[in-house]
């Protein structure tokens, strides 16, 4: 027995309204892009993006506590000026973590804005953050190492 294709379908137009939903929520006169011919980007590119988000990732005790990992996939737009705009899970793990993932993304600095014909405009991103055990152990042990103290001269 087969199973019917429904499930997929249901995924594309749930992804289809929450896109409109954010094209909504933009400026009329200023179109969002799906793909632009230069995408938007982090300062200091993708390296820069994974140390912000480590640096910055506060991994929730109640995600902790029960042991619940793994990508959450958050989409925003980027505006023609840089600043992120719109957040929103596209796809989550729990609710801590969804709500740690928004607040990142919406605490980010400014980056690169897409450009499209050489101007700048705005373009829909999507991030997955990945939570692991990895980055829990990785925080509680930067909370808890003193930092090294400098000699004055």
């Amino acid at each position: 027995m087969t199973r019917p294709a429904l499930p997929r379908w249901i995924t594309l137009v749930l992804l289809s309204i929450s896109f409109l939903r954010l094209i909504a929520q933009v400026d009329p006169d200023e179109p969002v892009y799906a793909l632009a011919e230069q995408m938007p980007e982090f300062p200091g590119g993708t390296s820069g993006l994974r140390n912000w988000l480590a640096q910055h990732m506060e991994f929730p005790e109640e995600a902790l506590d029960a042991a619940i990992t793994g990508p959450i996939q958050v989409s925003f737009v980027v505006g023609s000026d840089g600043a992120v705009r719109q957040a929103q899970v596209v796809r989550g793990q729990h609710a801590a973590l969804d709500a740690e993932a928004l607040r990142l993304v919406n605490a980010m600095p400014p980056w690169t804005p897409g450009r499209q014909r050489g101007r700048a405009v705005s373009v829909l991103y999507t991030l997955p953050i990945r939570f692991s055990m990895r980055a829990a152990a990785a925080q509680s042990t930067r909370d808890t190492v003193p930092k090294p103290l400098t000699q004055a001269r």
